[in-house]
């Protein structure tokens, strides 16, 4: 049910992506 409501809100997609890339950039910063 928490999947189906993540892919329907696009406001939480779009929190979900803007965390993934700050932490992938944070974990590449850090090396």
């Amino acid at each position: 049910m928490f999947n189906n409501f993540l892919r329907t809100n696009k406001i939480a997609m779009w929190l979900l992506t803007v965390i993934r890339v700050y932490l992938g950039y944070q974990w590449i910063e850090a090396g």
